[in-house]
């Protein structure tokens, strides 16, 4: 990583908005143009993919990119992408995706059991295995009315599911264990008045959530004791979203006045008092992305007066 260091370094300055997702030595951009682009982390050197796919959940697993696709005028369902030749093949065809994640080298996701829509259905959980094409039914899910569940994430531990939205507070996290059919509560995120979550990110053993305010917690990947790492009043009620590794928690967050500010910020889980390192701000753009390596941080910042984002890069 020679061409990152300690300070913000534009490595490209010529990119739409879109989603980041961060591989090894690459990162692949789900344009907003529609263009899937994959970018060598150290030079910023841009290579096409693919044209023509618009996104609304995606993951990464070694050798694949994995996309829903919502359908309208484009073929709709689960499809993934080679890292390396840009083939892309539609692997599930089912308008009824929500959410794809991943725990490499398996993919998860997460589809409505009737066509009633989401806050009025039983989910069905999937799992499909590296480069096959036949996906296995992990668990059918049942919800109450007016209830929402939303695919959160994936350990070694299991799928994490934050369930409705609690008054708009504390939205409880419930776990599904691999080999199990049932939710079981989370301790340390069980909601209902107490400590929730909005959402969450696997790192090694632990399980960070965000909660109420933009407080950022850290648990045992199967739940338990809560310890604060960045506290409601650091990281704003205006937090965007965040990533975190066994290094850092890193995160992007609305500033306190009445512009619509961003500040990149990240603190070192090692040290025990996690000062706050900031490493960027500008005014938000539609296509603002942020996304963690084990070595560094990648954002997508907006440029003033044009359509164009540049993507920052700064060593951890």
């Amino acid at each position: 990583m020679g061409a990152i260091n300690s300070l913000p370094v534009v490595l490209r300055s010529d990119l739409p908005g879109g989603r980041l997702l961060v591989g090894d030595d690459y990162l692949i951009l789900l344009g907003t143009d529609g263009v899937v682009a994959r970018i060598d982390r150290c030079s910023g050197a841009r290579r096409e993919l693919a044209s023509g796919i618009t996104a609304i959940s995606s993951a990464l697993t070694a050798e694949y990119g994995w996309l829903v696709r919502a359908g309208g005028r484009e073929p709709f369902g689960l499809f993934r992408i080679h890292v390396s030749d840009g083939v892309v093949e539609q692997v599930v065809a089912s308008p009824g995706i929500w959410t794809v994640r991943a725990h490499d080298p398996t993919v998860y996701f997460m589809s409505p059991t009737s066509p009633r829509g989401a806050n009025n259905s039983d989910w069905s959980v999937h799992a499909l295995t590296g480069g096959g094409a036949d996906p296995t039914l992990l668990a059918t899910l049942p919800t109450s009315i007016g209830q929402y569940l939303v695919f959160q994430g994936v350990s070694e531990a299991g799928l994490y599911f934050s369930l409705d939205y609690d008054c708009a507070c504390t939205p409880p996290v419930r776990l599904l264990h691999h080999g199990a059919t049932e939710l079981v509560t989370l301790q340390g995120a069980e909601g209902k008045g107490g400590p929730g979550a909005y959402s969450v990110a696997v790192a090694g053993q632990h399980l960070y959530v965000r909660a109420w305010g933009g407080e950022i917690a850290r648990l045992p990947l199967q739940g338990g004791t809560r310890h604060i790492v960045v506290p409601a009043d650091t990281a704003g009620a205006g937090l965007m979203q965040f990533a975190a590794n066994d290094r850092a928690v890193c995160w992007m967050a609305y500033g306190s006045g009445s512009g619509l500010e961003v500040a990149a910020r990240c603190v070192d889980v090692r040290e025990p008092d996690r000062a706050v390192r900031e490493l960027d701000r500008f005014e938000a753009g539609a296509g603002t992305s942020f996304g963690l390596a084990p070595d560094a941080a990648y954002w997508l910042r907006p440029i003033a007066n044009s359509t164009s984002y540049e993507l920052v890069a700064v060593a951890l």
